[in-house]
């Protein structure tokens, strides 16, 4: 007898004033659960109402005939993410619940494995508080000492695209600029120093960073303009001997492709919580074509993380997966042991689904319904 999709459940895990980990339960008439992750760049009331609208959809369906609601249509960014971000969620929970009812792992459902150790980066903006040069460098060289061999930060807090061409603007760029500095030094020379830009430059502020960090040495330069801006981005590409990264907003193939014809970028970073499973799996083979690396967005907890790690480990376009290195003390806790990092890596093992469980009185602890 199949199993059928009996209800639906959503989570909002506060990590801080500005931060929620929204993650989306489906459980069966049988016991069994599929969880998924959604990204929250709407309010995360209205994500939850969304996500519980289009799961309730599904309950009583046979876990065999479940789908996704479909991919968005919208051009609208705000309004296609949200859709995104459903048809996401409930794609990632589906692929948990599948291979659990397998029992399998996500990546033996999915086909040929090249590694079960996936390689991470540590992103240590979000978890960096004290916004100061001294604050970065220590806890760079923190997440360095924790056995990662690449940090991301993001510098340029009072950069934005209104004052770029302003003394305000120069001085933010100069800041980010010092910033950049302390954490190359804390980090030496053999370890990876990346850059995320948040879209904030225009072209010529992007070059004349790029002309001051030459003797830092910046491995990583990623979201520097607007997507739509092409021409700069092929100008920037033109001119920039930095490994260039992008695409953590794509909603499928199709926003991803006019970089991929151009060439434009070196690095291709499509986040699961707004693609889902399927299709991040799906981009591994395109990858490969387009002879880029795929290294996934990975801005938040740890069902994405295990989400994006299972869908690319198949793939030899695969690079390193974004992980959120010291934000908060009690991420083991919340997932009651079964994420597992050690020297820099995520080790995935043959537990059925994602592998990852919720420790649900650290989760109504932290709830914020």
């Amino acid at each position: 007898m199949s199993s059928t999709i009996s209800n639906a459940r959503v989570d909002r895990v506060i990590v801080d004033s500005k931060t929620e980990w929204v993650s989306l339960q489906l459980a069966t008439n049988d016991g069994l659960h599929g969880l998924g992750e959604a990204m929250c760049p709407n309010p995360g009331a209205l994500l939850q109402t969304a996500l519980e609208i289009a799961a309730a959809k599904l309950e009583g369906t046979s876990l065999e005939s479940a789908t996704a609601p479909p991919k968005p249509l919208a051009d609208d960014k705000a309004i296609g993410l949200l859709e995104a971000t459903v048809h996401a969620t409930i794609d990632q929970c589906l692929w948990d619940l599948r291979a659990r009812t397998a029992n399998l792992p996500v990546y033996g459902a999915l086909g040929p494995t090249l590694r079960t150790s996936v390689p991470l980066y540590a992103n240590i903006n979000r978890g960096t508080r004290d916004r100061s040069p001294e604050n970065f460098a220590k806890r760079a060289a923190h997440a360095i000492a924790d056995g990662f061999d690449a940090v991301k930060i993001a510098p340029f807090d009072g950069l934005t695209r209104q004052n770029g061409h302003t003394v305000k603007g120069r001085n933010a760029l100069a800041t980010g600029l010092e910033h950049v500095s302390a954490v190359r030094e804390a980090i030496g020379p053999d370890n990876l120093l990346m850059i995320d830009c948040h879209c904030r430059f225009h072209l010529p502020g992007a070059l004349q960073f790029l002309q001051s960090a030459e003797a830092i040495r910046v491995d990583w330069f990623e979201d520097v303009l607007p997507y739509h801006e092409m021409s700069a981005w092929a100008h920037l590409r033109a001119n920039s001997s930095v490994l260039l990264a992008g695409g953590e907003t794509a909603r499928g193939m199709r926003d991803l492709l006019p970089f991929l014809d151009k060439g434009i970028w070196d690095v291709v970073m499509p986040d699961v919580r707004f693609i889902g499973i399927t299709e991040l799996a799906a981009m591994c083979p395109l990858a490969e074509q387009y002879q880029v690396q795929l290294a996934p967005h990975n801005p938040r907890g740890p069902i994405g993380t295990a989400a994006s790690a299972h869908a690319v480990v198949g793939s030899r376009a695969f690079r390193v997966l974004e992980f959120q290195h010291g934000e908060i003390e009690w991420r083991n806790a919340l997932t009651n042991g079964t994420e597992t990092i050690r020297n820099g890596k995520l080790e995935l093992d043959a537990t059925p689904g994602l592998g990852i469980e919720w420790h649900d009185e650290t989760v109504r602890a932290r709830s914020a319904t």
